[in-house]
């Protein structure tokens, strides 16, 4: 015998009763019998008869035999030592569907097997990988049929690269995929047929059969690969001139700017060229590559529009427009009162959906939402008036130390701005508006220290701050005023303070206030505009009859407690 795998099996196009195996031509009968899973009494396989024409086209066994995958082969010789059969063994994946104590049901064709009756390996489970062999004998139809199962080789990795169907790269290893085509559909999470734009950069598992890849299925994790367009400019993709660039906000809450290759899957409108008009802010996309060359893939979306009365998103069922969310859903969100796709004024944000509370769209608001192929929610977009309830707060404080003057960044103008406190020295880059210095600001912190404008920066140390103002920092609304502290009491959670003071420099009407048990509190050092000492939460200097400190207070409790501690400056604008 000879054993060998069909894609050992090479082009042999000569009128002669060989075949050739990789590099070796072997002595054939003119006639072949070919038995596939031991079907029947095998069929034969002329060599060199009819169409086997030299220099023009192969055999019928060879065309029989040859094939990109690693189905074996089994050569008989005869006495004459010329080949007379050739037993050929094929296999497949199928996914298991179902299973019980005594039979398992298989996807691709398979069907239920009894355990009895067929190899099965011990432990199967619902949704195992498998690679089955059936062998047969009498006809492919009969019931005398023997199946052996057997879990799946899986190769996890990250694709470094692919050749269209011929084989993928991971991990610096190359695969070949299974006869050259289009992988199969297992109904896998997440499973892919072709390895196509944006899939290098991700980790998948390969399952293999025979050394080929017969299905893949992605495991890098969705959620933190999606983004949403919140700007665009006009160039075009490829433009040496112009190019595409657009500015997205990732599941981690950072903004990144984009110039968009021209190979990325994103021609909606299918004219040819990738500019701004297959897009519009809210799109959810995702991308690999690099910063300036990036392959964008848009996503198919189902688009529908808030009442303003049914949940949005329903925290006790866990569904977001009706679909149950993926425990690591991101919520991408527009929280101002401006539609999502207004000129200006928009505000968007990344959530965790599944630590939000009930979210109720406004009547016509627009909702995105995209479902994985095991049909969950993994990434949505909605439009909404505010932050969702149950967000967490990000904002930081402190006093504007410094202004360092201007920067370009990717051709764009920026102002920087420094902002301390005891703990934190923040850099923040402002593409328009300005920022006091002196001034003490409540803002929500981006990774890169980038802003589009001032609009999130909110002035506490302002005329308007004195006494219970209304103030939304980071999507919070809180009561901010400015006070001449009394007495903190940090055992009973209670801080005493004044809420004026008069021409003696004496305070005026006293109020006390609950304090959160997770109190924040930031030292400034308004004197000399930089950051203060942790000098604790002590009464105001009747010397100087300076406001020494701000509180915020939410649902009538102080959540922060923003403390002068030179004692030589007043808390609010001088």
């Amino acid at each position: 015998v000879l054993n060998a795998t069909k894609a050992d099996i090479k082009d042999n196009k000569a009128a002669e009763s060989k075949i050739k195996v990789g590099t070796t031509k072997y002595n054939t009968l003119a006639n072949v019998d070919v038995y596939t899973n031991y079907i029947g009494t095998g069929a034969a396989a002329p060599v060199a008869a009819n169409d086997g024409v030299a220099d023009t086209s192969n055999s019928s066994l060879t065309a029989a035999l040859q094939a990109t995958n690693g189905d074996t082969i089994k050569f008989v010789f005869d006495n004459n030592n010329k080949i007379a059969k050739a037993y050929v063994v094929t296999s497949k994946l199928a996914r298991v569907t179902a299973v019980n104590a005594e039979k398992v049901t298989l996807n691709n064709g398979i069907g239920t097997l009894k355990l009895a009756d067929n190899d099965v390996f011990e432990g199967i489970a619902k949704n195992d990988v498998v690679v089955v062999t059936t062998l047969y004998h009498g006809t492919a139809t009969n019931s005398a049929a023997y199946n052996i199962v057997e879990k799946a080789e899986v190769v996890p990795g990250t694709v470094d690269g692919y050749k269209g169907n011929e084989n993928v790269v991971v991990d610096g290893t190359t695969y070949p995929i299974y006869g050259k085509t289009t992988m199969t559909a297992l109904g896998l999470t997440d499973e892919i047929t072709a390895f196509t734009t944006g899939k290098i950069g991700e980790t998948f598992d390969l399952y293999m059969v025979n050394g080929y890849v017969y299905a893949a299925a992605q495991t890098s994790e969705d959620a933190t690969n999606y983004s949403i367009v919140i700007d665009m400019n006009a160039g075009t993709a490829g433009s040496n001139w112009t190019p595409f660039k657009m500015v997205v906000l990732g599941a981690d809450g950072v903004k990144t700017t984009l110039t968009v290759d021209e190979d990325s899957a994103c021609d909606t409108n299918s004219d040819t060229v990738i500019n701004a008009a297959d897009f519009a802010k809210g799109d959810i996309i995702t991308w690999t590559g690099t910063e300036g060359a990036a392959l964008v893939a848009k996503k198919a979306v189902v688009t529908t529009a808030g009442d303003g009365t049914t949940k949005t998103y329903n925290k006790t069922d866990k569904t977001f427009a009706g679909t149950v969310t993926a425990t690591d859903a991101v919520l991408f969100a527009e929280t101002t009162a401006n539609a999502y796709n207004a000129a200006s004024g928009t505000k968007f944000k990344a959530y965790a959906v599944r630590d939000l509370k009930d979210i109720v769209a406004p009547s016509g608001a627009v909702i995105h939402t995209y479902t994985n192929s095991d049909g969950k929610v993994v990434a949505a977009f909605v439009d909404l008036a505010s932050a969702p309830a149950g967000a967490t707060n990000s904002a930081v404080y402190g006093i504007v130390s410094a202004w360092t003057g201007k920067i370009e960044i990717d051709d764009v103008e920026y102002s920087v701005y420094t902002i301390k406190n005891d703990t934190e020295t923040y850099t923040v880059q402002l593409k328009t508006g300005t920022l006091a210095k002196g001034s003490i600001y409540g803002f929500a912190p981006t990774t890169d220290g980038k802003y589009d404008n001032a609009s999130g920066f909110v002035d506490l140390s302002a005329a308007s701050a004195y006494t219970n103002s209304s103030k939304t920092i980071d999507g919070t609304t809180y009561t901010v005023s400015t006070v001449a502290v009394k007495e903190y009491d940090e055992a009973e959670g209670l801080l005493t303070y004044y809420t004026g003071i008069d021409g003696s420099k004496n305070g005026t009407g006293v109020t006390t206030k609950a304090v959160d048990d997770e109190v924040a509190i930031i030292y400034v050092d308004v004197d000399g505009d930089t950051a203060g000492e942790a000098i604790g939460v002590n009464g105001f200097d009747g010397v100087t009859g300076y406001y020494n400190a701000i509180i915020l207070v939410d649902s009538n409790v102080i959540t922060h407690i923003i403390v002068e501690s030179s004692g030589e400056g007043n808390v609010f604008a001088k």
